[in-house]
Formats: C-alpha cells, sequence, structure tokens
C-alpha cells in the first residue's frame, strides 16, 4: 500500500540537500565548535555559516540568531527571559538603582511603578508551548496574563491588542503567526506596528517627564513556527523583538530551531553552563543539525519552493494552493454536511495555503485516523504535541466549537510531494469511512 502524507504541519520530510548537508558535517567536521584547534575552526566556520544562511532569511544580523533544540524551546525561553527581565527592571527601581541601560534595551527613564508584575498578552489558540508557559510563570507570581479571544476563523482584532495595552505595567505581547491547527494567518504585521506605535507615543512621553512612572517598552514576539517559509517574515521591517522557529517544518532536521532576539534586548539566558551561543545558552553546539537547517533553508530561498509542489505524470497539480481549494472542494462534494473549521480556503488571505481542517458530524477524529491509517493515510486530529489528549482542542473551543465539532476535527497539511490523486483516494475513504462510524439513523 502507497504511503499518502497529508501531515506536514506535525513535521515533514527532511529536504535531500538537508540530508547531504548533515551527511558531509557528520564525517568532515566532527570538531567541537567551542575548541580552538583546526577541526574545531572547521565546524564553527559550518555553524556560523548556517546562522548566516538563517539570518538572512528573515533580514535579521547574524549575531541575532541563537540556535534552541526547536519551537518549544524558543517559546519557553522568549516568554521566560522577558519576563524575568522586566522583573529585574522592576526591582531596581523598587530598591533606587534603576539604570536606562537596563536589559530590556533602549527607551527608559527613570521609574517604573513596583508594584505591578509584568503581563504576558497573548491569544486563546496559540500554541501549548506559550499557554503552558504563560501558566507556569503565572502560577510562580513571575507575571500577569491576558488572553484575547478570536472571531469565528481564530483571527485576533489587533484592536483589542491596542485595548490590552495598559500603562505603567511592562508587557510582552506574543501572537503566533500563523495557527499549527486550523491554518490561521493572524494579522501580526498590524499588531507589531501597533506595539511599535505605542512605544514611540509612551516614550516620547516618558522623556518629556510628563510626571508619570517610565516606560518599559512592549515586547512583541511571535511563534512562527508554522509561518517560517510559507508567509514573508521580514524582523528589520515588521518591529518583531523576539521570533520563534523549528527547522523540521520546512525539511529541515527535528531536535534544532532558532530564537530571534533583537539586538538592543539583553535578555538573559534559558540554559546555563558554558559560553555557547554568546553565553545565552550553554551546551555542546549541533553542528550538523545546524548544517542541515541552513541546507533546508537556502533551499527555499533559491528555489521559491514554499509555494510549489512537484507536479504528477499528468500535470495535474501545480502548487499547493490549487491543491488545497481542489481537496476541500471535493470533500464538501462527498460529505455535504462537513464542517469547515477555520477560514476559507483560497478565497481569503485568512488562512495558510496548506491547511485543510474539517469536522465530520457524528464521528470522532481519533477513530477516523486510525481508520485512515489503515488504508495508509497519515493526518492528525490537530496538533500533533496534543496526541492522546481526552479534552477537545483548545483552538476550536476558542472558534466556538462545540465539544461534538472539536472532537470530530481532522487536519490535513499538504506538502510538496502530494499529488492531486492522492487527494482523491483519500476523499474515496473518508465517506466510506464516516458511513462505518456515525451511528445508525445518522446521516
Amino acid at each position: 500500500m502507497e504511503l499518502i502524507y497529508l501531515d506536514h504541519a506535525a513535521t515533514t520530510p527532511m529536504r535531500p540537500a538537508a540530508i547531504e548537508a548533515m551527511e558531509r558535517a557528520l564525517e568532515e567536521t566532527y570538531g567541537n565548535a567551542s575548541a580552538v584547534y583546526r577541526p574545531a575552526s572547521r565546524a564553527k566556520q559550518v555553524l556560523e555559516n548556517a546562522r548566516a544562511v538563517i539570518a538572512g532569511s528573515i533580514g535579521a544580523a547574524r549575531n541575532e540568531i541563537y540556535f534552541t533544540s526547536g519551537g518549544t524551546e524558543s517559546d519557553n525561553w522568549a516568554l521566560t527571559a522577558a519576563v524575568d527581565a522586566m522583573n529585574a527592571a522592576i526591582d531596581k527601581c523598587s530598591n533606587g538603582r534603576f539604570q536606562s541601560d537596563n536589559s530590556l534595551g533602549d527607551g527608559l527613564s527613570n521609574g517604573i511603578n513596583s508594584g505591578r508584575k509584568p503581563r504576558i498578552i497573548t491569544t486563546a489558540i496559540e500554541h501549548h508551548a506559550i499557554l503552558t508557559t504563560c501558566e507556569y510563570l503565572r502560577r510562580q507570581n513571575r507575571c500577569d496574563v491576558t488572553i484575547l479571544p478570536v472571531d469565528g476563523n481564530g483571527i485576533v482584532n489587533p484592536e483589542s491588542v491596542r485595548d490590552a495595552l495598559e500603562e505603567d505595567v511592562p508587557e510582552i505581547v506574543s501572537v503566533i503567526a500563523v495557527n499549527n491547527e486550523i491554518g490561521t494567518i493572524e494579522p501580526i504585521a498590524e499588531i507589531a506596528e501597533i506595539v511599535k506605535q505605542y512605544n514611540d507615543e509612551h516614550s516620547k512621553m516618558a522623556a518629556q517627564g510628563s510626571g508619570k512612572s517610565a516606560f518599559v517598552p512592549v515586547l512583541f514576539h511571535t511563534d512562527a513556527v508554522q509561518a517560517y517559509g510559507k508567509i514573508p517574515l521580514r524582523v528589520d521591517e515588521m518591529s518583531i523583538d523576539l521570533l520563534s522557529v523549528s527547522a523540521h517544518k520546512i525539511g529541515g532536521p527535528k531536535g534544532i530551531g532558532f530564537l530571534y532576539i533583537r539586538n538592543n534586548l539583553q535578555l538573559g539566558a534559558f540554559m546555563h553552563g558554558g559560553m555557547q551561543e554568546r553565553g545565552r545558552r550553554a551546551g555542546t553546539e549541533n553542528v550538523p543539525a545546524a548544517a542541515g537547517f541552513a541546507a533546508a533553508v537556502s533551499e527555499f530561498e533559491s528555489k521559491a519552493e514554499n509555494k510549489a509542489v512537484s507536479e504528477s505524470e499528468n500535470k495535474a497539480v501545480s502548487d499547493t494552493e490549487s491543491l488545497q481549494l481542489y481537496f476541500w472542494n471535493k470533500v464538501k462534494e462527498a460529505i455535504p454536511d462537513v464542517i469547515l473549521n477555520g477560514p476559507v480556503p483560497g478565497k481569503t488571505q485568512a488562512r495558510i495555503f496548506n491547511n485543510l481542517n474539517f469536522s465530520i458530524p457524528g464521528v470522532e477524529a481519533e477513530s477516523v485516523l486510525i481508520m485512515l491509517d489503515m488504508q495508509g493515510i497519515c493526518a492528525s486530529g490537530g496538533s500533533a504535541c496534543t496526541t492522546g489528549a481526552l479534552e477537545p482542542s483548545h483552538v476550536l473551543t476558542a472558534i466556538g466549537a462545540d465539544k461534538e465539532r472539536a472532537r470530530g476535527a481532522l487536519r490535513f497539511t499538504i506538502g510538496a510531494e502530494n499529488t492531486r490523486e492522492e487527494i482523491d483516494r483519500t476523499v474515496q475513504v473518508l465517506p466510506e469511512i464516516a458511513v462505518s462510524l456515525r451511528p445508525m439513523g445518522g446521516h
């Protein structure tokens, strides 16, 4: 039975160029990149070349890229370090030793409301790496958390971010760039601009001595794990302070990602020990993984393959966007009562081009997925990180789905190797599965 893989949001097959780069690094650059002899220097060069390639892909400087184990670590580091830096600034003020060049960067003046904790402003449809970190920090009394609602398509209103910002409270805004379950593209450029305008206005007021507490610039973070390589991300143009990415979502290896930290932010280390990653992330660098990551980035950058699909012999498919719409139209024909989760494919710019998430009334996703697997078809019920969870998806709940709809949600994410014939086969199987699983008398 030929495998049909439709779960590229969970992970992607490694690109041949990434495999080749890793094999070469494993064989030729085995030295420890932190040592001083020649084999180590060669490993260091591979590492720094990889850093430069990745930095260029988002318009960052090379020394703003910090390699991590993946998106989850990057998200944890971004929020934890920002909260800790803001608490340190508050402590300095309360002890009467505030310094304008403290760890939060530019734009500070002579005092902060020491009675307030930092606050994270985020959304109800973030990845669990964000929401669970927020809850952890809140339980430790290190910050407050405000969770903004989204509409029925999973889109957060940028004005709700503006309304949530509060004077005299150090804040971090964290909004996912593309939702990992329903593919919603969030208006992060607009949100980042709102944060920038807020910072400009309040830093000017503080500089003019308005009599208010000192202004700590709001930091803007985005989890770009599902967006990187699919939509434009230019940190130099979008006023992004912190950005998280994972390699295995773009054809790179598992176990490596990066956190972008804007240069004037002196946030603390996440892992302590040696001086690797400029003292911010201790531990021997994974040079082969970095080489594979950079090779995957170079390929989608140079060949513009982020939206391309290999055509089948009969040239039926030209790109994932048309395949996504084809898939949805075929599903609607085959299962008339199917419910789309998230924005309409193909008709708006609000949904990422390779994601399709829908619910089949009367059936649970877990049973469908098992039967799809028996047919050689790989899909998921939402985030791969929540497989086995008993509760309905928090993303589906946030967009107004009831428990039945949420438990029946299926996520299909298309990749470069998929064809129209594979979609036809999947749509052929789905109604048969639905009929076998629905209660007698169901539709």
